[in-house]
């Protein structure tokens, strides 16, 4: 990462994004540097422009001042495709972002790179991660047979990355509340057989409208968290899976739980939250081959940035089940005390997230 570099930090997301007010007083008042912010939901209502002289570049949007002068870029859940902009106007915008000569946090091509699950689940394999046995396919017979062929339960979820975040109601189903069992199937979900014609409607995404979404968690913190990921999912059945085609299923085994846990991954920092239900937050440490691993994963897909989502399962093994690129951690932090905000933001400015020994006061670390 580069050293310390003269300029602004521009941070690129929406604009209710609980991280931004909290980034910007964090680099204000640790480094003496200025935040400033863009919201591509707000193109193409924006001006923007991108001149090329025998001086050099220069770049401008229209609310914004001192684009060219910024040092690191924290990019997070830009509204890339965004239904009121065209092609070209992405286009456009991507360009006149990406060519600044910047740090990146994370760079957007890896960041796009590392957001697909099937990315994730090789990467994490081959570099040593414990993943359990997962299926995604738009194939409705491979889906029943691979159910079929598992020794014990199996998940399901929509095949993005962010479905195997977790935590689910279904994965508290040992700790023995009612609530827990909100998406087992019971004997009456089988009273009806599938048959081709229930294949007829395919999903859209107006399925899936009362599904949690990221934004769920976003000034979260409380039994909210674990109410579950992005989903419309439960333990599956062969006999009901309703698969399509343009609508991939994952299915997974399912790995009883101990507890699960958030890593938030700051370059090589790593800060690890237990989550124990219905809403315990703690700080935690992992073992040190696990951290090896993930160490080995986030090189591989050139992420300087991610949180992770762990699950100890009872067997005492630690299962890879997703990182997000562009993960929310306000919420951690106000749980745990631990200083995030300060160690990305060590990282935006200086190239490094350690946080120092006097900056730990009264965060709970080491756990």
């Amino acid at each position: 990462m580069a050293a310390r570099l003269p300029g602004s930090v521009l941070i690129v997301t929406e604009s209710d994004d609980p991280h931004v007010a909290a980034m910007t007083a964090t680099l204000r008042a640790d480094h003496a540097v200025t935040a400033i912010h863009l919201d591509l939901r707000d193109f193409p209502r924006e001006r923007g422009s991108f001149r090329l002289h025998r001086f050099g570049t220069a770049r401008t949007v229209s609310h914004l001042a001192g684009l060219d002068g910024v040092r690191s870029v924290w990019w997070r859940v830009p509204a890339s495709g965004h239904r009121g902009r065209g092609a070209e106007c992405d286009s456009f915008l991507e360009g006149l972002l990406w060519s600044i000569p910047a740090v990146w946090i994370n760079d957007p091509a890896a960041d796009s790179f590392a957001a697909r699950a099937i990315v994730q689940l090789e990467t994490a394999q081959r570099a040593g991660c414990a993943v359990p046995e997962t299926l995604i396919t738009n194939d409705a017979d491979d889906a029943r047979d691979f159910v079929e062929s598992r020794p014990g339960p199996v998940v399901y979820r929509s095949g993005t990355a962010a479905d195997f975040a977790g935590p689910t109601s279904a994965d508290f189903a040992g700790s023995g509340t009612s609530a827990d069992f909100a998406d087992r199937v019971t004997p009456a979900d089988f009273a009806d057989r599938v048959t081709p014609a229930d294949f007829a409607d395919r999903v859209t995404p107006a399925d899936f409208a009362g599904s949690v979404t990221p934004a769920d968690f976003a000034g979260s913190g409380t039994a909210s968290d674990f109410a579950g990921s992005t989903i419309a999912g439960g333990f599956a059945d062969p006999d009901r899976l309703t698969v399509s085609e343009s609508a991939p299923i994952a299915l997974q085994d399912h790995i009883p739980p101990r507890c699960d846990l958030r890593v938030v991954w700051v370059d090589g920092i790593e800060w690890t939250v237990r989550l124990d239900p219905p809403n315990s937050y703690r700080p935690d440490k992992l073992p040190a081959s696990v951290s090896k691993s993930l160490s080995t994963l986030m090189g591989a897909l050139g992420l300087s940035f991610g949180v992770l989502s762990l699950r100890l399962g009872l067997d005492g093994e630690y299962y890879f089940r997703e990182v997000d690129p562009r993960g929310h951690f306000a919420h951690l932090e106000r749980e745990t005390g631990l200083p995030l905000s300060r160690s990305v933001g060590n990282l935006l400015v200086r190239g490094d997230g350690t946080v120092a020994g006097d900056q730990l006061t009264g965060s709970g670390w080491p756990p």
